[in-house]
């Protein structure tokens, strides 16, 4: 994927039903609050990059995220496979929601919408 086959991208945090963190093993707050957290919704947000080319959406952790969690927490999405998207109700951001063959992917990004309606050109 070369930068001219970007046709939207945003800064986005990516909710990683798998991620891990050597953090969660600590004690006290930030141990306790990453477990919670985990709890609450799935899994972890990992902070990144969503990226819309013809032929897939992609995430990738930024580098502080790949320092912070265990393992590729990276999602590549085909075009093909989308089945539908939606926008999901957030505190500050709203949530794009792809449903697709493998599950349901979230990405909390600025301007959601707009993203959301992106995708859904792309995948026809």
């Amino acid at each position: 994927m070369t930068t001219r086959d970007i046709q939207a991208a945003r800064a986005a945090n990516a909710l990683i039903q798998d991620a891990t963190s050597p953090l969660e093993n600590l004690a006290g707050g930030i141990g306790g609050g990453i477990r919670r957290s985990r709890k609450r919704y799935g899994g972890l947000w990992v902070g990144g990059r969503v990226t819309l080319t013809p032929a897939e959406l992609g995430f990738a952790p930024n580098g502080a995220n790949r320092l912070l969690h265990d393992g590729d927490p990276s999602v590549a999405i085909p075009l093909a496979a989308i089945r539908q998207i939606d926008v999901e109700p957030g505190l500050v951001t709203k949530i794009v929601a792809v449903t697709w063959r493998g599950g349901v992917a979230r990405f909390r990004c600025y301007r959601a919408a707009r993203f959301a309606d992106q995708i859904r050109v792309a995948a026809g």
